[in-house]
């Protein structure tokens, strides 16, 4: 399945692979680079309404980047201003520090990365005006380990990202146009599904509707 998320770039005064050059052109590398000058260097940010738990980065309303350090339930993290953080180009997230006695929480875990080709696509898209600010995320259906009871053989399902082997998300781009070909053929598949309840003529909707 894929969910809808928010993509933010926000400034950085650390190595990054996002750099606004001098010509104002905004550029990608392959690798961190540049000790970035105030308001030169980015990360981008790849946000979402999942449920923000202790342990997790997420961006408040007014871009300031935190990380819940308690699961008080009287702290109101999941409000509509915070999103979670499910991936980033900003390494320093994810520091292999291993379990923190002080704090309680396990930071051996890397904070998802986002895969180039996607950087790349951010980047070519934003100097042609067009900034990228939505995308679809793929999600795989996964047991909660947390609510699994090997006796009565019970069990929740829950929604995770699914990751690549490189710790990379998969992103996919939120089209605003089609084709008619395109149109066509996202009819034809619907119509032949055997539980579907929209059957209807697609050669008349055609006539109708596409020009």
């Amino acid at each position: 399945m894929k969910k809808k998320c928010k993509v933010v770039m926000l400034p950085t005064n650390n190595k990054s692979k996002i750099w606004l050059g001098k010509d104002t052109i905004l550029k990608s590398y392959n690798q961190d680079q540049h000790a970035g000058s105030p308001g030169n260097a980015f990360h981008l940010y790849i946000l979402s309404d999942d449920e923000i738990k202790k342990g997790d980065w997420y961006i408040h309303g007014n871009n300031y980047i935190c990380q819940l350090k308690s699961d008080n339930p009287q702290s109101n993290y999941n409000s509509k201003y915070n999103k979670k953080i499910i991936a980033t180009t900003d390494s320093s997230l994810s520091p292999f520090l291993g379990f923190d006695t002080e704090s309680g929480i396990d930071v051996s875990n890397k904070i998802p990365s986002i895969p180039q080709s996607f950087i790349d696509k951010y980047v070519n898209e934003y100097n042609k005006g067009n900034k990228i600010e939505e995308v679809m995320v793929e999600y795989e259906p996964l047991i909660d380990e947390d609510t699994f009871n090997i006796d009565e053989d019970t069990f929740n399902i829950v929604d995770c990202l699914l990751l690549n082997p490189d710790n990379s998300i998969n992103i996919k781009y939120i089209k605003d146009s089609w084709t008619r070909e395109e149109v066509i053929g996202m009819l034809n598949q619907v119509n032949v599904l055997p539980d579907s309840m929209i059957k209807f003529d697609i050669n008349e909707w055609i006539e109708n509707n596409l020009y």
